[in-house]
């Protein structure tokens, strides 16, 4: 007679997993609706690292104008984030 493996099920993980994507697909749409250099300056910033300095010289830009856009990015997605329904609430996912 064959046995059925009873694997214990972390319906907790499952949950926050589950909230992770959905909260990963709302930035990723968020980051998607932002015109081009917004979108550009967040992701040389937060996912590749560049320092504002290296960020503005890829850009053409001086230091001081790549923190405004920067700046202007920030407040453009926290905005469509907001329309969305995403609070900081949502980032205290574990």
């Amino acid at each position: 007679m064959i046995q059925k493996l009873k694997l214990p099920i972390n319906h907790q993980g499952l949950t926050n997993r589950w909230k992770k994507n959905q909260l990963n697909e709302k930035i990723e749409d968020a980051l998607n609706a932002l015109p081009i250099r917004h979108k550009t300056a967040i992701i040389l910033s937060y996912y590749e690292g560049y320092k504002n300095s290296d960020s503005a010289e890829l850009l053409g830009l001086n230091t001081k104008a790549m923190e405004s856009l920067l700046h202007r990015a920030r407040k453009n997605l926290h905005d469509i984030l907001t329309q969305k329904g995403v609070t900081c609430l949502d980032f205290e996912v574990q």
